[in-house]
């Protein structure tokens, strides 16, 4: 018996290991599992940012090359300038005009202006010492964009040596620099650029007359906006939400009085949003917001169903009241009486002037139908500068 109960004590503890043995080696699988888990994880999101970080570098490195190539033309084209200069001793040349510096505008005639140029080269040549501290000027530019290292846009670590061998590739490649020799020792070292064949826009440095400029760029202006046609929106009644016994000012047959005295129940009709005039109106709690300025027509009818002797509405322009609509008709016993009242203006409007329609005593009973009351706005031509200015 004693040798019994000693074997099965054994055989309990052998059985308890085993147990704390299998806890142990599940505990060991699930924890390699989750690091394993982790481990890719992490090496994913390190693929995204090495990729992140190449496109990042590949666009630098196209923007930088674009940026070389063009303060290159200027320094080929300033070059150019300063062997064409006639060497004057003794005398100053008197400053060049000042010159006002535009983008590029591809729509924009510049012919006028090269020969306007030319013609007033005949009668004065820049200077040496001028075209010189241009020169010197690019020149410094250029440099500084040539020693941008657009680390701090990274956020990888250890970027270094890449940045310096995309930094020595781009600058070994696109530029050879020769120290040219000059007779006059005043003269700045010239930088010689040996450049691919690339054509650059004239809108690097266009030369315009403050004058007749402005009034080319205006024209220039209208005539984009008449490129976009006719700008116009259209808002009719709607009622289509009410009900006949769930709201008091609704009585059927899109017949309603409109309880806070403004006008609020408007839709906008199909054509606005399909020819995108949506864009250039917003229409807001009965409220429309203009986004682009001119002179427009703007117009409004109301259909009254009404018995009493007279009816109108007010047409508000920023919460200033510019026209209204009123009609009178005697009732006989209290008849009721359909009367139309219509009434349209023509304003200047700047970007975010607003418009609203309200009574103008108290509450009248309208049908409010979109074929019979409605009101809109057509935009007939642009402003001029002097009229946004006053």
């Amino acid at each position: 018996m004693v040798r019994t109960e000693k074997s099965d004590s054994g055989n309990k503890l052998i059985f308890i290991n085993l147990i704390v043995t299998v806890v142990l080696c599940a505990c060991v699988g699930v924890t390699v599992f989750c690091l394993d888990l982790k481990r890719k994880e992490e090496c994913s999101n390190l693929r995204s940012r090495v990729v992140a970080f190449e496109k990042e570098v590949l666009f630098l490195r196209t923007q930088l090359e674009l940026q070389e190539v063009v303060l290159n033309q200027t320094v080929a084209s300033l070059h150019n300038e300063l062997s064409k200069t006639p060497k004057k001793s003794g005398t100053t040349a008197a400053p060049p005009e000042e010159a006002e510096e535009y983008e590029y505008d591809p729509a924009y005639d510049y012919e006028d202006e090269e020969e306007d140029e030319d013609d007033d080269t005949d009668d004065t040549t820049a200077s040496v010492p001028a075209i010189a501290e241009r020169l010197s000027f690019v020149q410094e530019l250029f440099n500084d964009s040539v020693s941008v290292r657009p680390k701090r846009y990274v956020s990888i670590e250890d970027d270094t040596n890449i940045l310096a061998s995309l930094h020595k590739s781009t600058t070994e490649d696109s530029l050879s620099m020769n120290p040219p020799i000059h007779e006059s020792r005043n003269e700045p070292v010239k930088l010689v650029v040996d450049l691919p064949n690339f054509q650059i826009p004239k809108s690097v440095h266009l030369r315009h007359s403050k004058s007749r400029n402005k009034e080319k760029r205006e024209s220039i202006v209208e005539a984009r906006d008449e490129n976009i046609g006719i700008i116009a929106s259209h808002y009719g009644g709607d009622a289509k939400k009410y009900r006949y016994g769930q709201h008091k000012h609704y009585k059927g047959n899109d017949v309603m009085y409109h309880p806070s005295g403004q006008f609020k129940d408007w839709a906008a009709a199909s054509w606005v949003e399909n020819l995108k005039m949506n864009t250039f109106f917003r229409l807001n709690d009965g409220i429309v917001t203009v986004q682009k300025s001119g002179l427009y027509l703007i117009y409004a009818q109301i259909l009254y169903a009404e018995v009493k002797d007279f009816s109108g509405f007010q047409l508000y322009h920023n919460e200033s009241l510019v026209a209204q609509c009123m009609i009178t008709a005697p009732s006989f016993n209290g008849t009721l009486k359909r009367n139309t009242c219509f009434t349209s203006i023509l304003l200047p409007l700047q970007p975010f002037d607003t418009l609203m329609l309200k009574e103008i005593e108290g509450t009248r009973y309208t049908i409010f139908h979109p074929t019979k009351s409605f009101f809109g706005l057509v935009k007939l031509t642009n402003l001029r500068n002097e009229m946004l200015d006053q």
